[in-house]
Formats: C-alpha cells, sequence, structure tokens
C-alpha cells in the first residue's frame, strides 16, 4: 500500500488463511507502532488476548497490552524481541 506520493505505507503477504503486514517507521503516523519507533511486523492470529498471555507467560516484553482499535478496527497488542523489533499481533474484528 502507499501513499499518492509514493510513499510505501505497508506491504502485506497471505500464505492460506494467513496474512502478515510489514511497515515501516513513519514520523507524524498515528498508529502504535510508528509512536513507540522503529519497524513493525503485524501478525493475526485466532485468539490475541490468549496469545498475549502466552507470549508475557515465556517472557516476552509486552510494549503495549491488547486494546481495541489496535491497527484500525482490529484488537491487538505490541511485543518487542531481544533485538528490540517491534511484533505486533491482532485480531480482525469485524466492523459492524
Amino acid at each position: 500500500m502507499h501513499r499518492e506520493d509514493g510513499t510505501v505505507v505497508h506491504g502485506q503477504a497471505g500464505i492460506g488463511d494467513a496474512i502478515v503486514m510489514l511497515g515501516m517507521h513513519r514520523p507524524g503516523a498515528k498508529d502504535q507502532a510508528a509512536a513507540l519507533g522503529g519497524s513493525g511486523i503485524l501478525v493475526y492470529v485466532d485468539d490475541v488476548d490468549a496469545h498475549c498471555g502466552r507470549a508475557r507467560a515465556a517472557g516476552a516484553t509486552i510494549v503495549a497490552d491488547p486494546q481495541e482499535g489496535f491497527a484500525g478496527s482490529d484488537r491487538g497488542y505490541m511485543a518487542a524481541d531481544l533485538d528490540g523489533n517491534r511484533w505486533c499481533f491482532a485480531t480482525h474484528v469485524p466492523e459492524e
């Protein structure tokens, strides 16, 4: 996906039912990945709250707890790996 000026906003790829989105830091952007700095990787999971619980129990650094409105209309959270990369996990919330 790109803006009218050609600036890349994010890319995504799908395999079967899985979708992975990659995005670059965009100064001034209102999404959480940009607000917290660095690049982000967004992975959709079936149950984001359970996923976060397992990640926390395994010792992951949770940067943002699960919340509504993550990456648009989804529910998601953000974790950091040992290298400081941001990993965003979300469950799609269909629009009403």
